[in-house]
């Protein structure tokens, strides 16, 4: 009876209640600033937003909801109520700066850390039931995005403008856009490269055995240099390069800038592509490439039909790591010159701005999540359908 009792226990659900319930009596909610650079002060749910009630049922209902597991009414219930709190919480910081804020006030509202804390236990909440048991395919993309689309709509309508991080985003209009596409531009090519060496070293060492440490180790101990120092090391000859052939300097090709940033990271690219092409082509059943062989196939035949096909989804995701891993080492590529949104992340960190800092943050964490969904469902389409039964998907 006991067993039973605890097998219906949603311990994941338990953990977003206390992790809420802790922000919501103990942290601060908003922080009140003069201006963007002055410390603040901190003001609890309980005296900022006009929905701290329904933000405290919301808590009560997930406590609640924790001894209800795989039970489909609740699941429900379970993603609504996550999103109701993520919207609640946000709803009231926006409504609590309109108020505050007159139109000619330097004063800053942010977001302090309950209320991020809350944000992260209603999207624990909304992404800790398990959708593929029960809600049709529209209803996966529809309802544990509802936070989102309602988000998006309040933002778009400038429910949010008087809040201190999109008054950086509004000074720093311009550049933010440049900055994001050319973050996005060094990540996309980085995954490029690292994807087109990462598959031909990783087929090299599946191939030619002998070759199979030396790869490995080779792209395994780029993985062991810090980031900033792994850049620094091609600044120096490539400063050197650039001035002894001019050209090379005409073309883009300095100490400083995209170009020792995009080696830096390709380099940092390589294990998953190479580990996951490599690993990709071993599991393949040896017997079905001796069906191949016997129905007349030669060797290239058997490579392209058969093993590339097959070891796809192995190699897609490593094509997701390398991807999330670019798009969050890129930021790092701000520090010797290359831009991207790291560049708003290190100019908060050395003016004391933290409205700045996530301003360069919250995109990069969006791109890696959205990058994650998409080439999710990209592995999904690409995997055959035999392989897919026998995963149970």
């Amino acid at each position: 009876m006991k067993k039973h009792f605890n097998q219906n226990i949603d311990y994941i659900l338990l953990l977003s209640f206390f992790i809420g319930s802790f922000a919501y009596f103990f942290l601060g909610y908003v922080t009140v600033r003069e201006n963007r650079l002055s410390s603040g002060e901190n003001l609890s749910i309980l005296k900022v937003s006009p929905w701290n009630i329904i933000v405290f049922f919301e808590l009560l209902l997930i406590l609640f909801l924790s001894f209800f597991k795989n039970n489909k009414i609740a699941s429900y219930i379970t993603i609504f109520t996550g999103n109701i709190i993520f919207i609640s919480v946000l709803s009231g910081v926006a409504h609590f700066s309109r108020n505050f804020i007159t139109k000619d006030s330097l004063m800053r509202i942010s977001l302090s850390g309950g209320a991020w804390m809350m944000l992260l236990a209603a999207y624990i909440v909304i992404f800790s039931v398990k959708k593929e048991n029960f809600l049709k395919r529209w209803e996966k993309i529809i309802f544990p995005n509802l936070f989102l689309i309602v988000t998006s709509i309040l933002l778009l309508n400038g429910f949010f403008d008087n809040l201190s991080i999109i008054q950086e985003f509004h000074i720093r209009k311009d550049k933010f856009l440049y900055e994001f596409f050319n973050h996005l531009s060094i990540a996309f090519y980085t995954v490029l490269m690292g994807t087109i060496l990462g598959v031909s070293l990783g087929v090299l060492a599946y191939k030619k055995k002998k070759f199979k440490p030396a790869v490995l180790s080779f792209v395994g101990f780029f993985q062991t240099i810090p980031g900033l120092a792994l850049f620094g090391l091609f600044i120096a000859p490539l400063a050197f390069l650039s001035y002894k052939y001019p050209f090379l300097r005409n073309i883009g090709i300095k100490g400083i800038g995209r170009t020792p940033a995009l080696i830096g990271l390709t380099l940092y690219a390589l294990l998953p592509m190479v580990r996951n092409t490599y690993e990709g082509l071993k599991n393949i059943d040896r017997s079905i490439l001796k069906v191949g062989s016997g129905m007349g196939m030669n060797n290239i035949q058997i490579f392209f039909k058969i093993e590339i096909p097959l070891s796809v989804p192995v190699i897609l995701s490593g094509l997701r790591i390398s991807t999330i891993q670019a798009i969050g080492n890129t930021t790092l590529a701000a520090l010797i010159g290359a831009g991207g949104l790291g560049t708003f992340v290190f100019q908060g960190i050395g003016q004391g701005a933290p409205d700045l800092i996530i301003l360069g943050a919250i995109p990069i964490i969006a791109l890696s999540l959205g990058a994650d969904i998409i080439l999710r469902m990209v592995k999904k389409i690409f995997t055959p359908q035999a392989l897919k039964r026998s995963e149970g998907e």
